[in-house]
């Protein structure tokens, strides 16, 4: 009775052990990466009609799937004009 009595107690918490895993934050989507040196600039092309220039010693993180884009550092943004979509950038620093 007593072995029986560990072996649902093991259950249960290997159950709830489970459950915590599955409230985890989701992994970041894949993200395209760009950065420049630390004298120069670097301009990149991204998707849907938006050019980065990047000023030195930046990077840019662009998710592939869309999504904002992050950035440390400067950059100039060209970007199509498309009232369908909107172009976020969150700036670190």
């Amino acid at each position: 009775a007593i072995g029986s009595g560990i072996a649902a107690a093991a259950t249960i918490a290997l159950a709830l052990g489970i459950g915590f895993q599955d409230d985890a934050q989701p992994e970041a989507p894949p993200a395209r990466e760009f950065a420049s040196a630390a004298r120069t600039t670097r301009t990149v092309q991204l998707a849907h009609g938006v050019t980065a220039s990047l000023g030195a010693g930046s990077r840019l993180s662009a998710p592939e799937a869309g999504g904002p884009m992050r950035l440390r550092g400067s950059a100039f943004f060209s970007i199509r004009h498309d009232p369908a979509r909107s172009v976020v950038v969150e700036v670190d620093g």
